[in-house]
């Protein structure tokens, strides 16, 4: 499957001083890559209604702004303060095939618009739209524009960004990182104009992002992506509140670096990274100065070494189909199972340890207020095993779960 959304932030990125593209840029870009659905869909518009304008076209009495349909342009900046997500292609192949090609102006309603003070048309909503009108061969569109008054480039993007958030749930949903994204550069402009308090939560973790080299949406082709804000920034809210006074900034930091050191290729799942961080604090509070940052290194090294994925702990088990998670505790349950191959390499046969790090009456101590005794037991003796087994009194076979 083609990666549109890779292949339209890899040409900001190399395009960064003019990341304008044109709808005849865009249209080159599907054709060239998607030859098939391209193809599917210029059949699809080839119809008298398009030739003779569209549907509804507006006549003569129309007194509204409208604006040449190739004069359009949609702005790609990799910066943050980018007004619109990248173009989903699969999205405008079913605009066009669910109204059998044709064009229709009443439906499509207004372009909405900003002009610049460099005179640029910016579209910041319903640049679908526009690319179907343009590959209709519709000359001219209605639009809603908006003059921008400042010539500053950046708070131009911003308050285009802001129109287009105000109605985030119109057409395709928002995502939480392109919200998390979005929030953080309003944040940022109230903070310099100390209209907000000097710390935010969202501006804190973008922070760590950016030190880290993570991107929360992959705009950012050279950044790793992070899968998972939420639980990101969960993750540095319990690290901020247990460390406190201990620059939690740097430990949440180092844990993420330990991980993208032993996965370069991954991309971070957050709910592994707050599982690992789980596990770094319960043996910080009940077994203090055991375990050195050199330890979790290695540790994580070895994981990756005998072919496990964060993905190892963040999905279903392959045999059973179910979650491998006690309901509702996914962090503590990622947590305890990482507990146990981490016992099994602390006692491995080259270790100077004779013991696991944690037993079984430490580990319910542990997690004693956060997963249940039987859940415990289980995990912390390792992976279970349905066996077939026959009844001593009815000679019956069946299955059972046992302790590998």
């Amino acid at each position: 499957m083609i990666d549109f959304n890779k292949k339209q932030n890899e040409w900001a990125e190399d395009n960064s001083s003019d990341p304008y593209v044109s709808p005849e840029m865009q249209i080159k870009m599907w054709r060239d890559n998607d030859p098939k659905s391209y193809k599917a869909c210029i059949e699809k518009v080839d119809n008298p209604e398009n030739k003779a304008g569209g549907l509804n076209k507006p006549n003569g009495e129309y007194t509204g702004q409208m604006a040449r349909t190739d004069a359009l342009r949609k702005d790609l900046t990799i910066n943050k303060t980018r007004p619109q997500r990248p173009t989903d292609f699969t999205h405008l192949k079913k605009l066009i095939m669910e109204s059998d090609g044709v064009f229709n102006h009443a439906k499509a309603g207004h372009i909405l618009t900003a002009t610049r003070k460099d005179g640029t048309i910016s579209v910041w909503d319903h640049w679908h739209t526009s690319l179907f009108a343009y590959l209709a061969g519709i000359d001219y569109l209605r639009i809603d524009n908006y003059n921008h008054e400042d010539n500053d480039l950046e708070k131009a993007r911003m308050l285009e960004q802001e129109f287009f958030y105000s109605k985030n749930g119109l057409a395709k949903k928002v995502s939480e990182h392109e919200e998390h994204e979005k929030n953080v550069e309003r944040q940022r402009r109230l903070i310099r104009e100390k209209k907000a308090p000097s710390f935010n939560i969202d501006v804190a973790i973008d922070d760590i992002m950016t030190k880290t080299g993570l991107s929360a949406t992959g705009r950012l082709v050279n950044n790793k992506k992070l899968n998972g804000i939420l639980s990101f920034k969960n993750t540095y809210k319990k690290i901020r509140s247990y460390y406190k006074g201990q620059n939690p900034d740097k430990i949440f930091i180092n844990s993420i670096k330990q991980i993208t050191k032993v996965w370069p290729n991954d991309e971070i799942k957050a709910y592994f990274l707050e599982g690992y961080c789980d596990l770094k604090q319960r043996i910080d509070e009940h077994l203090p100065n055991k375990v050195t940052e050199t330890d979790w290194q290695e540790f994580l090294d070895s994981l990756a070494k005998f072919g496990e994925k964060q993905t190892s702990f963040t999905t279903v088990d392959k045999d059973s189909g179910k979650a491998k998670n006690e309901k509702g505790k996914a962090t503590e349950s990622i947590s305890l199972r990482l507990l146990y191959h981490f016992n099994n390499w602390w006692k491995r046969p080259e270790s100077p340890h004779k013991q696991v790090l944690v037993n079984q009456a430490k580990a319910l101590k542990m997690y004693n207020n956060d997963l249940t005794d039987l859940y415990i037991k289980a995990t912390i003796k390792g992976a279970r095993k349905s066996i077939e087994v026959e009844c001593p009194n009815c000679q019956h076979d069946f299955k059972h779960t046992i302790e590998e």
